[in-house]
């Protein structure tokens, strides 16, 4: 579906109109999934990070991926480094335009490489985090994408933020069928074994989340002896980061909203996910305890 001239391009946010470069977008796209053996829609939903109809929108033309979700496509489709790759990322480019018509009229610097001013919030509460954090997620109207790599499990913190908010994660999934992507950072210690706390939390949330179709989670095996800064992004706008103290009570928090920067943070999360397992393949791996 091609925008016309003085429409919004369906997607990104600043998208500019230009429906030549649609068409050529569009249809490379859909080849590449043609030629990748035009994979089902549904498996589409966890890749992009988001449901099933706005996954079908973007594979029948009818908006644009966003970034994270462009390269995320071309990792499903298979679609190694090379000409075609290239072209499709060219494009995209110029109709957000972050790359000139003509390659050889590039200015050594984009204009979009200014500093930009972006709503920050800083927390030195742990409730006052974790509250701001679940009503971010309440709000949530596409997807969230968050991460838990820290060297005990939920089930360890007295915060009753923390745990309010913990709780309403896989609630708000099951409530809305909008899609939750967890990666969880399981400590392993030499023998590549989860904490017997951890593994015995890991199988406890299978049991309670294995039924709820949008909400997935996939295990990273962790071996480094200290908590990662942890986030939690959502609707590809607003970025959570958490940075743990000393002891396990102790946490530090900032909220900053702004897409580039959580466009940043995705292609790392993305990392994250596609490098873990889906959490049931991961228990049926473990040795029995």
């Amino acid at each position: 579906m091609i925008q016309v001239p003085g429409q919004r391009v369906h997607g990104e946010p600043h998208a500019v109109r230009r429906p030549e470069l649609v068409e050529e977008f569009i249809g490379m796209l859909q080849e590449l999934r043609l030629r990748a053996g035009n994979p089902p829609i549904k498996s589409f939903v966890t890749p992009l990070g988001t449901n099933r109809n706005a996954a079908a929108q973007i594979l029948k033309g009818k908006r644009l991926p966003t970034h994270p979700q462009l390269a995320a496509l071309l990792v499903k489709l298979d679609v190694p480094r090379s000409e075609h790759s290239d072209r499709l990322i060219g494009l995209w480019e110029q109709i957000h335009g972050l790359a000139p018509a003509n390659p050889s009229s590039a200015p050594l610097a984009r204009p979009d490489c200014a500093d930009e001013t972006v709503p920050t919030t800083y927390f030195d509460s742990t409730s006052d985090f974790y509250s701001s954090l679940e009503a971010g997620v309440v709000r949530a109207r596409e997807l969230v994408r968050v991460t838990y790599i820290r060297q005990s499990p939920p089930t360890r913190y007295a915060n009753q933020a923390a745990t309010s908010y913990f709780q309403r994660l896989v609630a708000w999934a099951a409530e809305t069928q909008l899609p939750v992507n967890r990666v969880i950072g399981a400590p392993v210690g030499a023998d590549g074994q989860p904490e017997d706390e951890f593994f015995d939390w890991l199988e406890e949330h299978q049991r309670h989340t294995r039924d709820f179709t949008t909400y997935e989670s996939r295990v990273v095996p962790w071996s480094v002896g200290a908590d990662a800064i942890n986030m939690a992004l959502i609707d590809d706008k607003i970025a959570f980061l958490t940075f743990s103290g000393m002891n396990a009570q102790i946490l530090h928090g900032v909220r900053i909203e702004s897409r580039r920067f959580v466009e940043r943070l995705t292609e790392y999360f993305m990392q994250l996910w596609y490098s873990g397992v889906p959490l049931n393949t991961y228990l049926k791996k473990i040795s029995p305890r």
